[in-house]
């Protein structure tokens, strides 16, 4: 974990800090620290053993200025505690929960402070596990959550603008069971809601919003602390359930006042044509979120006896992620059906099912087959870069060069970016 600062004498100037990957990539940005003349990355956790770069922006080269990169170490956080810093002081913390922990992480700024909050949470790898900018009141976070699979938690109170001092702290909640009768259950802060259900069953949960100045929404988890599903914004929340098990549903961004409020049912069948929509859109959230094994598990259920028609972009993000998370043993037979069922003739839609083939069928060892799929691809030009760098893969594997080597990890990483 590093910061990096910078100061120059010349105080008219607003420079910049980027923080870049060994590939060029940038992974944080940071400008000035409420003074001119300065510029700060407060803190980045480096996920990766390489090499960095760090880019002065802003500055004209003539202009002399002191460049800092410094190692950070994390202060110490258990649940139920409560600590008070500033923008200018302490922002990381090692939090000491355990996996399947049911908490809920609160950044407030302070009183008069123009401090526009961010939570970030990160497990032990360095992983971003969730955020939360405006969940709280006002401009300030609430993030709450399971905690999923860690051996640690890192705690990070970052600002989206502003600087100042905040409270930050974690308290641990106890659930309570959703009302799944239709009855109305008031929307409150420190709460979640838990419930029972089996894999193909839709969970359906309707925000009633007093009309006051926040607007709610609620995301819903699985008991290892899978985000399944979010109503984003909308309405209502909507889900088909990948397996069986406990679930917990949370609140954000709602008023003190508990005048919000939802409603919630959990049938056991419902129409064809929304069955397959949800199921769907279930399915593309969890495999673009890399939860292959619910994603597999609903896509399993849902083609057992045809009772679900998953759309051609909910498979292709099944066969895509699933091949890059290690699974391509699992999403083959998915991704071998994707050219001739994506259900248009758009050649940039054809040419993506042909490149999540190619690259499925290359980390399956079909050498002659991935040539082909990235061939259609190349040619279609649909994105020349993207083109130029399936063509060096036809090369290597034509020359015979170890899939291993040509999809080594950092390649891995970078497909699932794109």
């Amino acid at each position: 974990i590093i910061s990096a600062s910078l100061v120059t004498s010349d105080t008219t100037v607003l420079p910049a800090l980027s923080l870049l990957s060994s590939r060029g990539e940038s992974l944080t940005y940071g400008g000035s620290d409420g003074a001119t003349g300065s510029a700060r990355i407060p803190s980045y956790v480096l996920r990766e053993d390489e090499s960095y770069f760090v880019r002065v922006e802003g500055l004209d080269v003539r202009t002399a200025y002191q460049l800092r990169v410094d190692p950070i170490e994390p202060g110490k956080l258990s649940v139920g505690q409560t600590v008070q810093s500033a923008t200018n002081g302490d922002t990381l913390w090692n939090l000491n929960a355990a996996p399947g922990q049911i908490v809920q992480i609160s950044l407030r700024a302070a009183a008069g402070s123009s401090l526009d909050t961010l939570i970030r949470l990160f497990d032990g790898a360095g992983q971003l596990v969730s955020s939360d900018d405006d969940g709280g009141a006002g401009y300030d976070s609430l993030l709450p959550l399971v905690l999923p699979d860690s051996q640690s938690y890192l705690v990070q109170a970052d600002r989206l603008s502003g600087t100042g001092a905040f409270e930050l702290a974690v308290t641990e909640l106890t659930p309570q069971a959703l009302p799944l009768d239709g009855s109305p259950a008031s929307l409150v802060p420190d709460r979640a809601w838990s419930l029972t259900g089996q894999v193909g069953q839709v969970l359906t949960v309707t925000i009633q919003d007093a009309g006051d100045s926040s607007v709610p929404y609620l995301t819903l988890m699985t008991a290892d602390g899978v985000a399944l599903a979010s109503s984003d914004g909308a309405q209502s929340l909507g889900a088909v359930l990948p397996q069986d098990g406990d679930y917990y549903l949370f609140a954000h961004n709602i008023a003190d006042s508990g005048e919000d409020s939802m409603t919630a049912s959990l049938p056991t069948a419902v129409d064809a044509p929304s069955l397959g929509e949800m199921a769907s859109q279930t399915l593309y959230r969890l495999a673009t979120g890399n939860v292959i094994a619910e994603a597999l598990s609903l896509y399993r259920w849902g083609t057992a006896d045809g009772a679900v028609q998953f759309t051609a972009d909910a498979r292709n993000a099944l066969c895509w992620h699933g091949a890059l998370r290690g699974a391509v043993g699992d999403v083959i037979e998915v991704c071998e059906d994707l050219p001739d069922s994506a259900g248009t003739s758009d050649p940039s839609v054809l040419a993506m099912r042909h490149d999540s083939r190619g690259l499925a069928r290359a980390l399956r060892g079909n050498i002659e087959g991935a040539i082909e799929d990235f061939e259609v691809f190349a040619a279609s030009g649909y994105n020349a870069q993207q083109a130029a760098q399936r063509r060096a893969w036809i090369d290597r594997l034509r020359a015979g060069d170890p899939v291993n080597e040509i999809f080594d990890e950092a390649t891995l990483e970078m497909l699932l970016q794109q």
